[in-house]
Order: C-alpha cells, then structure tokens, then sequence
C-alpha cells in the first residue's frame, strides 16, 4: 500500500522551511552585522586614544628640547647657563611660547598650574607656521585652541661637593638648601588633554647640568 500526500502539503512544508532558513540567516547576518559595527566603533576609538597620546607625547618631548636649546644658547652667548630658566623668586613651573615673528621660544613663568590661560595649546592655521602647536598667554589670531595643556616643571638639581651627592628638590618655588649647590635641572614636561572618559596625561622627564 503506497502512502500518498498531497502535493499541497508537500509545498506547504517546504515553504516554511524556506521561511525557517531565511529567519536563521538573517540573524546570522544582523548579529555579524552588529558586531562588526561594535569593532568598529572600539577601533575608532582606539584610534583616537593612540593619536591623541602621540600629539601630546610629541608636545611633552619639545619642552624638553626648549629648555635645552635655551641652555645651550646661554652657553653660545656666553650667560649664566640658567638665565631665562628660573622665574622670579625660584618660581619653577613654566609655559614654553613660541614666538612667529622672531622664530623663537621663551618661558613664561605666570602659570602655577594647570587650568592657566597659559597652559592652553592652540594650533595656527596660517602660513608658514600653518599646524604648529604654540601656547600664549592670549588666544593668538588665526589659531584653533586644541584640547591639550602644557606646563613645565624646572626643579633644581642639587648637589653637596664633599659628599658628591644630589638630591632634586621637587617643588615651586625650590632652592638648594646649603651647602649644596645648583648644578643642573630636572625638567618635567607635562600635558593632559580632555577626552570623552575623562583628562589623560603623559610626562617627559630628562635631567640637564651645567656642563659642556
């Protein structure tokens, strides 16, 4: 006896395994889909977090090179190698500004800490220093205030001759006390800039002496 259905069955069936195959591959696609779009983002902001601690990696590291060329340059000149390192009354935290007309940096020693006007670093947008990043104790004209801050720490390097020691006397304003004698810097160049999670920050730190 042969068992016989109905063809209209049998299309009936096979349609709604087709439906069943096409819903089961839609969420295949949906939840690739979303994950892809999910990588993406977490990419993106990865990417972000990686260009932004480079810029001010690099930021941290020129503060470093201005006071040394500023040393250096006291040295050319003939000056006391500290002169224009030190602020008034020992004062030890500086900002680096850039000067376009002469092409030259200088500290400003008017910033205690951060949140100062000076602190701030802007972009210039016109030629020929077109993408440099300056600080400046005003908004320069023609520049884009970036969401970096720069300030520099310049603490004495402190050393007692009989003993040969040094020690670092990490405060603002410092001193060596007696009988120890200045002999060079401990430069610390600090930016933070704002991000969506919050403030991050890098520091670049290199030791200079009185030698040449």
């Amino acid at each position: 006896m042969k068992l016989q259905i109905p063809n209209s069955k049998i299309r009936n069936a096979e349609r709604g395994q087709g439906l069943l195959e096409m819903i089961v591959a839609i969420g295949i696609i949906t939840t690739g889909v979303l994950g892809t779009l999910t990588l993406v983002s977490a990419t993106i902001v990865a990417t972000g977090e990686s260009e932004g601690r480079l810029v001010a990696g690099n930021l941290a590291r020129e503060a470093v090179e201005v006071v040394r060329n500023i040393r250096d340059s006291n040295w050319l000149a003939g000056k006391n190698w500290e002169e224009g390192l030190v602020g008034l009354a020992g004062d030890r935290s500086a900002a680096a500004f850039f000067g376009p007309a002469t092409a030259s940096w200088t500290l400003d020693f008017s910033p205690n800490g951060f949140g100062s006007a000076a602190t701030l670093v802007y972009r210039l947008n016109s030629p020929p220093f077109e993408d440099v990043f300056v600080q400046s104790a005003i908004s320069p004209g023609g520049a884009s205030l970036t969401p970096y801050e720069r300030l520099i720490f310049l603490y004495p390097i402190c050393r007692d001759e009989p003993t040969n020691s040094e020690t670092v006397v990490a405060a603002d304003p410092a001193a060596c006390p007696p009988p120890f004698m200045e002999v060079g810097l401990d430069v610390r160049a600090e930016v933070r800039w704002r991000v969506k999670g919050g403030i991050r920050s890098v520091i670049a730190e290199e030791k200079i002496y009185d030698w040449r």
